[in-house]
């Protein structure tokens, strides 16, 4: 075949079927040319829009119809045909030879010496040469497999939205169930409220008839006394009745009640088990362009309206958290110098550190994170610099070449542990450093994750360490350092931020969903949520039972009630540039001070540290 035919039959070849162009049509974004019949199935599988076969970037999802006929194509394939140009001129009567084929042949391969149709013969003379056969079958069964996949998927994500549809009508009737359970709780009590007045008025009148039948007796009328006690007899009767059918209906209402609270319970069990096969549908469903994903949540109430201003500002270029020593007994410093070490016998006695410069800590003091949380600063409760210091291995106090070869990172948390341990705590992107007050390395605990918070239980010698990856908390042992249990808190917030811990309940931030969740501190069982507006920094005050919280970007800090989860105050204002006293841009952390009844929040965009007075209970 010539140069020239062979251009000729590339240009009136549809790039889909690869037969002649049946009624051309214009593809709207690149211009190329289609069979109708081809656009047609093409968009019949891909409803978003069909791309062009020849790679151009962008889609057409116009209805078959709306396509622009190519004329110029149809009066070319008329011209070929009427001048016997094209390698498939017309049908010579017989059928395709090719297997698996039932088209009318247009020729003969000039490879196989066989009668096939255009399309297998194209494919045998630009394609495929003496091996198009074997070529052309592998990419039909390949087409094939491909079709196959797609359309189990189809049917995988119509079997998920079903078993969705299921649960949610499940939830549904239990709902419904609740409904009539309380309403027929409700008309039992309307009941029992007649019954109960029924029963006054005939008690009335049977006290009635009693005092005449006394009187009657008094005064020895017989028949009168007969025919009264024929009257009272019924009356006795019924309120015998009623008492037993009262005691009938308490048993009721107690089977009732415990009904209910079984009911309760299984919903709350269906909406756990549910929530994980949701997260699945969406997140599958978001990947295969099926259907969209759910919302956030909401925001928490307005101010309490209770004025909360600062009692002082001192100003530093802090990082991410503050914490209050309570005491600096038996530590000592030189003004100015890094370094802090434990008190000599004689310092201590003396309360004086002699003639090297080294005085006493003041108490209490304030450690921050400063210098992108690679030292820390010692400052005390009016806002003096003291000194610095940094998480030293080299100087361990526990002599383990492990610690010693130990490298800190940059600190993102910090917390003090005071009881008997009276330690530090630290954590970077993946462990956790024990100090003591003076900075010494003590112990590294790896395997911890991404701590995006520390809290401690000293009384019983335990650290909680909230992992934000694994969305779990790590409870340690301030004795072992090995890990006593897991708490997984993936059913019940949808991120893990700050924690803290009150009267053996667990306090979590979860800032996506908006809220705070209480656990127990045992057995990781939920105890009560209430709405907070994107809580990130937790803190409590066991004296008051207050838990002050970081909310609204950074901006706000609101004290609620850790019984009721009640507001009960707040300050700062979400928006605003945060300059003045009272507001903040960026809060890294809060610290409560018990001993000198102050909260301390590290404004860290405004590089100082606001100061305000604890609430009471």
């Amino acid at each position: 075949m010539s140069k020239a035919r062979q251009d000729l039959e590339d240009r009136v070849t549809c790039p889909v079927c690869l037969e002649h162009f049946v009624d051309p049509r214009h593809l709207s974004q690149c211009n190329h040319t289609v069979c109708l019949r081809c656009y047609a199935r093409m968009l019949a599988g891909v409803p978003e829009g069909v791309r062009c076969p020849l790679g151009c970037p962008g889609v057409c999802d116009k209805r078959p119809e709306d396509l622009a006929p190519n004329r110029t194509m149809l009066d070319l394939l008329e011209q070929a045909n009427r001048a016997h140009l094209l390698a498939v001129a017309r049908p010579n009567g017989a059928a395709c030879q090719r297997s698996g084929c039932s088209r009318a042949s247009h020729g003969r391969c000039e490879h196989c010496d066989a009668d096939l149709c255009s399309r297998h013969l194209l494919e045998d003379a630009y394609l495929y040469g003496n091996a198009c056969e074997s070529l052309c079958q592998t990419t039909r069964r390949l087409a094939d497999e491909a079709e196959a996949a797609w359309r189990r998927m189809l049917a995988g994500q119509e079997a998920r939205r079903g078993r969705l549809s299921e649960l949610q009508t499940a939830c549904r009737e239990l709902l419904t169930l609740a409904r009539d359970a309380d309403a027929a709780a409700e008309g039992r009590a309307k009941s029992a409220l007649s019954a109960a007045q029924s029963e006054a008025d005939r008690r009335r009148e049977a006290r009635s008839l009693a005092d005449q039948l006394e009187r009657e007796t008094a005064e020895g009328n017989t028949a009168e006394m007969r025919r009264l006690a024929e009257r009272l007899q019924p009356l006795l009767d019924r309120l015998r009745t009623r008492r037993l059918a009262g005691e009938a209906d308490a048993r009721a209402e107690a089977a009732t009640s415990e009904a209910l609270e079984r009911l309760g319970e299984a919903c709350a069990e269906l909406r756990r088990l549910a929530a994980p096969l949701a997260r699945r549908l969406s997140s599958c469903d978001a990947a295969g362009g099926a259907c969209g994903g759910g919302g956030g949540g909401g925001a928490a109430g307005g101010d309490a309206g209770v004025r909360w201003p600062p009692k002082k500002i001192f100003h530093y270029r802090c990082t991410d958290a503050a914490v209050v020593v309570h005491s600096g007994r038996g530590l000592v410093c030189r003004p100015g110098l890094a370094g802090i070490r434990i008190a000599t016998e004689t310092e201590l006695t003396d309360g004086q550190g002699g003639d090297s410069g080294w005085e006493p800590l003041p108490s209490p003091v304030v450690y921050l994170l400063a210098q992108g949380g690679s030292v820390i600063k010692v400052l005390s409760c009016s806002g003096r610099s003291l000194t610095s210091l940094q998480l030293d291995s080299s100087s361990s106090a526990v002599a383990d070449a492990a610690i010693a070869s130990t490298t800190v990172g940059s600190l993102t948390c910090l917390l003090y542990i005071g009881g008997p341990d009276q330690l530090l705590a630290a954590a970077d992107g993946g462990r956790v450093y024990l100090a003591d007050l003076a900075g010494r390395l003590r112990h590294a605990i790896a395997d911890v994750g991404r701590p995006s918070g520390l809290c401690a239980d000293a009384s019983r010698r335990r650290l909680f360490v909230a992992d934000s990856d694994r969305r779990s908390i790590a409870v340690l042992s301030l004795e072992t350092r090995v890990h006593q249990i897991v708490i997984d808190v993936v059913p019940f917030a949808q991120s893990l931020g700050g924690i803290g811990i009150l009267d053996g309940r667990l306090f979590l931030a979860d800032t996506v969903g908006g809220q705070v969740v209480v656990l127990d501190a045992d057995t990781g069982l939920r105890q009560l949520e209430f709405r907070v507006d994107s809580p990130s920094w937790l803190t409590a005050d066991a004296a008051a039972g207050v838990l002050y919280a970081v909310t609204s970007g950074g901006q706000r800090i609101q004290a609620h009630c850790s019984d009721d989860g009640r507001l009960i105050a707040s300050v700062g204002v979400a928006g605003s540039n945060g300059r003045r006293p009272g507001e903040f841009r960026d809060l890294g952390g809060l610290a409560v001070c018990a001993g000198c009844g102050e909260l301390l929040a590290c404004d860290r965009g405004n590089g100082r540290v606001q100061v305000f007075s604890l609430l009471p209970t």
